[in-house]
């Protein structure tokens, strides 16, 4: 779908936890379909999709906490979500995207 992963290294620098699914995914240990891929975050399509096209975009740093996520990291993860949401969603013919939130409500 986007081709910008095509070819790039992960950086051996990145943090790593051998028990984390998002790790194993990142490190090629574990199958997934890439859409999107920068040295920063990887989108892949989710294996228990809500609806056709869901995508989780994920940092290449192992975080248990949102809050924990460095600013350059958090930008580089909104900029992938933008760019992938906009191709999941003109490829699906759907409007916008919808957030995970634990919120209700919303």
């Amino acid at each position: 779908m986007i081709n910008e992963h095509v070819g790039r290294d992960v950086p051996e620098d990145w943090g790593y936890d051998g028990g984390c699914s998002f790790c194993r995914i990142i490190a090629k240990e574990l199958p997934s379909a890439v859409l999107y891929e920068t040295d920063e975050v990887v989108a892949i399509l989710d294996i228990l999709p809500l609806r056709p096209g869901h995508t989780l975009v994920i940092p290449k740093v192992h975080i248990s906490h949102v809050t924990d996520l460095p600013a350059d990291i958090a930008a580089a993860t909104g900029a992938a979500v933008s760019k992938v949401g906009k191709a999941v969603s003109e490829g699906k013919s759907t409007r916008g995207l919808r957030r995970a939130t634990g919120a209700t409500g919303v």
